[in-house]
């Protein structure tokens, strides 16, 4: 609100709206999951890291110290990089505007991103899973992201409840 000296409108509401761009995140948000595993096989997901501030963002490297998950990186082409756009807006969308604002802000392009291809192999055991993984890149306020690559795989015997029991 701004308070103003004229007596016939001394207090003016002021609304802005926006989008502020981020300098390093990751798409799928939180948590990567690669589903449930085969018993034997691999699995993969498609991971994004990406920045809507720096045309020059680079993956240095992917730190993880689990030997059943190996990653691809893969530079986005402005196709890709209009494709992951498309999924933040549809990720993100907002309720209508309680102002009645008719015009939504511009959000922020993605200007540079990178395709990481997540793969799980049978090195991981049986049971479900949860493995950190860090992800260095050359961005200054941003170096490093943090990440958990999720999923089950299952074992060669699994059990199953009888339908109506608790156990």
């Amino acid at each position: 609100q701004i308070h103003t000296t004229d007596p016939t409108n001394p207090v003016q509401t002021l609304i802005v709206k926006g989008f502020i761009g981020v300098e390093l995140a990751v798409w799928p948000e939180g948590r990567w999951s690669l589903g449930s595993m085969k018993v034997e096989g691999d699995a993969k997901m498609d991971g994004f890291v990406y920045s809507q501030i720096s045309e020059d963002l680079k993956l240095t490297k992917i730190e993880c110290s689990h030997p059943g998950l190996e990653f691809e990186i893969k530079s986005l082409d402005a196709e890709a990089q209009v494709a992951l756009q498309e999924k933040l807006a549809i990720e993100s969308s907002e309720p209508p505007d309680p102002h009645g604002g008719d015009t939504s802000p511009k959000r922020p392009e993605v200007k540079a991103g990178v395709r990481v291809i997540v793969s799980g192999n049978n090195q991981i055991p049986a049971g479900q899973f949860s493995i950190p993984v860090t992800i260095h890149t050359n961005m200054e306020e941003t170096p490093t992201l943090s990440i958990a690559v999720s999923g089950v795989r299952p074992g060669p015997f699994q059990f199953f409840p009888l339908p109506g029991s608790n156990h």
